[in-house]
């Protein structure tokens, strides 16, 4: 046999769970993330953001609409002793139809290559693995079968050149850098 007294404090009690619920149905909502955009994420994992402390303002993750063949670009990065080459090979080419060509590949499928098409180089180097080099954005002409966040190697058709050039440009720029006053 229960009072009214019992049955005010389990009411009581019901009240108290309700409020918990709201509350963290609440926080729940909060902790949602919602994009302001549809596309892919190319930066950023969650499992990283697990019980850390995320200020307002700071990016989580990177994403991109890829809506497009076009929309996916290629970042090279050109190591300072090469990006004098393909500048002046840049430079030649005025014309947007005879601009500086190559072919990538990537790790996961090193077989199947990829036209690529500089179309940008950004003048300001950066330290990569260790190298200095210059990010070169490429337009891929058929993007078919590539993700975001792909790595691999490029080749780029700068000019023609004879064998003894190509074995020994290397040498011979080290030897003049060592031996200049």
């Amino acid at each position: 046999v229960t009072t009214t007294a019992d049955a005010g404090r389990f009411q009581k009690l019901i009240e108290q769970a309700d409020a918990r619920v709201a509350l963290l149905e609440d926080r729940i909502s909060r902790a949602t993330l919602e994009s302001p955009i549809d596309g892919q994420v190319l930066k950023g994992k969650w499992n990283d953001k697990i019980a850390s402390i995320v200020g307002q303002g700071q990016p989580l993750f990177e994403i991109a609409r890829i809506d497009q063949p076009g929309d996916l670009v290629a970042i090279l990065h050109v190591s300072e002793e090469d990006i004098d080459h393909v500048t002046r090979a840049m430079g030649k080419r005025s014309d947007p139809n005879h601009s500086v060509l190559g072919e990538m590949a990537t790790r996961s499928d090193p077989s199947r290559t990829f036209a690529i098409r500089v179309m940008r180089i950004v003048p300001l180097a950066e330290p990569v693995d260790g190298m200095n080099g210059f990010s070169t954005r490429c337009q891929i002409i058929d993007p078919e079968g590539l993700r975001p966040g792909m790595q691999g190697t490029a080749k780029l058709i700068i000019d023609r050149r004879k064998i003894a050039w190509i074995l020994t440009h290397r040498i011979v720029d080290t030897l003049r850098l060592w031996l200049w006053y």
